[in-house]
């Protein structure tokens, strides 16, 4: 009797479990990404090109060897201060006058002063030269013409004026143009070494006598 009650208390006084809670799982908040709304740039607007400063007021008419006419109130006159248009333009009045000869009277003549100009090729008058101080070197065929100068008065005179000239007209549009000689022009694609024995371009010399040979000019100037 005393071991069975023994044992009894044996069993009620044994440990006590103790039910461990399991700990809700930390769930990790989702951050909803944001695409940044891309920068607006605003755009600058170029500057529009100055107006040409005006330094001549007339009329003139240009006549193409193609047919076609460029007519239209001159506003401005530049003239090159090379014979091939690659270099500086003048626009002073003392640079812009073409040299005219009549018999043994020579004088500058303004375009003002011009009633007309009259240009004509030479047939088979072409020569072709290279100039080494550009690098690679530039060819030039040059055609040559025989130019007539009428001024204001009805005078003709023979005119001298191998640069390139360009006019600019009141509805913006500009045309570059020879009076005397014209040309065709091509830089090579190849330097010149020392040592080179075959240092010409004879293809490119006979690509440019074709070319100016069909080359469209102007025939004549009118001016009112």
């Amino acid at each position: 009797m005393l071991n069975s009650l023994l044992l009894t208390m044996t069993f009620a006084c044994g440990e006590k479990k103790t039910e461990v809670e399991t700990p809700a799982p930390v769930t990790t908040p989702v951050v909803e990404e944001v695409t940044p709304e891309p920068e607006v740039v605003e755009e600058i607007a170029p500057e529009p090109d100055p107006a040409p400063v005006s330094n001549v007021d007339f009329n003139a008419t240009l006549s193409f060897s193609d047919g076609n006419t460029v007519s239209g109130h001159v506003i401005r006159v530049e003239r090159s201060s090379d014979s091939y248009g690659m270099k500086d333009w003048y626009d002073t009045e003392s640079r812009l006058t073409i040299f005219a000869e009549s018999g043994s009277t020579a004088k500058d003549l303004a375009w003002t002063d011009i009633k007309s100009v009259s240009t004509s090729p030479k047939s088979g008058d072409v020569s072709c030269v290279y100039e080494s101080d550009w690098i690679p070197w530039l060819y030039i065929c040059t055609q040559k013409t025989s130019t007539s100068v009428v001024d204001s008065e009805g005078k003709k005179w023979s005119a001298d004026s191998k640069s390139k000239w360009k006019f600019y007209f009141d509805d913006d549009t500009q045309v570059e143009f020879w009076i005397q000689n014209y040309r065709a022009m091509q830089q090579d694609t190849v330097e010149v070494g020392l040592g080179d024995e075959a240092y010409e371009n004879p293809d490119l010399y006979a690509q440019l006598q074709n070319e100016v040979k069909s080359m469209v000019y102007v025939k004549s100037i009118s001016i009112q």
